[in-house]
């Protein structure tokens, strides 16, 4: 390798950065670039200005712990559910039951 490339390769490694919004890596064109491409750049304005705690790592840990609560929840519904059809179905036996003990005898 010739001196000219390795001060080529050294230029490209001192502006290789990572991306604040995808954290993926890309060769800065500027010395103050922040993000890969515009549309992240514009993505990351975006997610700031419109929701702020979605965007940061807090954010994300309130939603995560959210959809965990939703799960929960859904599953409870779901147990409730068959608990109130098994709880119909033995209420509907013992009326049966009720009607068939509380019917008069008829004389033959």
């Amino acid at each position: 390798m010739d001196n000219s490339s390795s001060k080529y390769l050294a230029i490209l490694d001192a502006r290789g950065r990572v991306c604040e919004h995808c954290a993926s890596t890309f060769i800065a064109g500027r010395s103050d670039q922040r993000f890969c491409t515009d549309l992240c750049r514009l993505r990351h304005w975006r997610c700031r200005k419109t929701t702020p705690s979605a965007c940061d790592a807090g954010g994300q840990q309130r939603l995560d712990a959210m959809r965990a609560e939703v799960d929960r929840l859904e599953a409870q519904i779901t147990d409730l559910r068959q608990t109130h059809a098994a709880l119909r179905e033995a209420l509907a036996t013992c009326q049966c039951a009720q009607s068939s003990v509380d019917e008069p005898t008829r004389p033959t």
